[in-house]
């Protein structure tokens, strides 16, 4: 939507091909309102954008959004789509890795990638066709069969553009036998990186997470002065369960547009 001709006139210009592609059968326009921040009044606001541009194809048209809208139209049908939910997840991995014929994989290894792969990413029915697409290129490419690690490439690929601009990627090198800690630091860094591994399993399998529960991810605060390593052990956090490891810039997060700031927390 935000691509969409600001003014009346070019409006009107974009729409007289698409009524015409419309009204012949030829096409249905689907507006993509998913990532971007939709205002109820405002000039050149991408809401109003859209409604102009419905009422000038004066057809059936698809728009899809995070969030239900009230769209000005005589008719208007609401159809909510679930996300795959975790076992689902988990099973579309499974799907990815077997058909994708991944380099040393048994099933009782392809499991076991499909619950840590399901637990990380929360991607959407299109996002895994995609990582299937990248992962297939990539290895063909290569001359050779799919591995692990293209797989984990290619999902923390998926999930990186929606932070540029809002933090800086760090490329997490070391791992916790690079990490020179005394004994107690070095068993909370390998309580921290367990229980993500676990997680899965006692919440998915074992019904140990409350219905409806929030905020059951694993936070971690590092504290100290300067230098004292913070930056590096979240780096070998990141490293043993190839994450992506992102320092963001708050400053960034904070916008005086309206709607701006709550999209980049999104």
């Amino acid at each position: 939507l935000e691509s969409l001709p600001p003014k009346s006139d070019e409006l009107a210009e974009f729409a007289t091909g698409l009524r015409l592609a419309v009204k012949l059968g030829l096409a249905v326009p689907v507006f993509d309102a998913l990532d971007c921040a939709l205002q109820s009044s405002g000039r050149n606001n991408p809401l109003a954008s859209l409604h102009q541009l419905m009422a000038l194809v004066d057809g059936p048209c698809l728009v899809l959004a995070r969030d239900r809208m009230n769209l000005e139209v005589q008719h208007q049908l609401t159809l909510e789509i679930q996300a795959p939910t975790p076992l689902e997840r988990v099973e579309l991995w499974r799907g990815l890795l077997e058909q994708g014929q991944t380099e040393g994989l048994d099933a009782e290894r392809c499991l076991a990638e499909a619950r840590r792969l399901g637990a990380t990413f929360g991607f959407a029915l299109t996002d895994f066709e995609i990582v299937g697409e990248t992962v297939s290129l990539s290895s063909a490419a290569a001359g050779r069969l799919p591995q692990i690690e293209d797989w984990r490439a290619a999902a923390r690929q998926q999930v990186r553009p929606g932070l540029d601009g809002l933090a800086r990627h760090i490329e997490a090198r070391t791992g916790l036998d690079g990490l020179v800690v005394d004994a107690k630091t070095g068993e909370v860094l390998r309580e921290i990186i367990n229980r993500h591994r676990i997680r899965p399993v006692l919440e998915w399998e074992w019904g140990l997470s409350a219905p409806g529960a929030r905020g059951r991810g694993v936070t971690a605060l590092f504290s100290g002065p300067s230098g004292t390593g913070k930056t590096l052990a979240a780096e070998v956090v990141a490293r043993e369960l190839g994450l992506d490891l992102f320092q963001i810039d708050l400053s960034q997060m904070v916008s005086k547009y309206i709607g701006e700031t709550q999209k980049n927390l999104a």
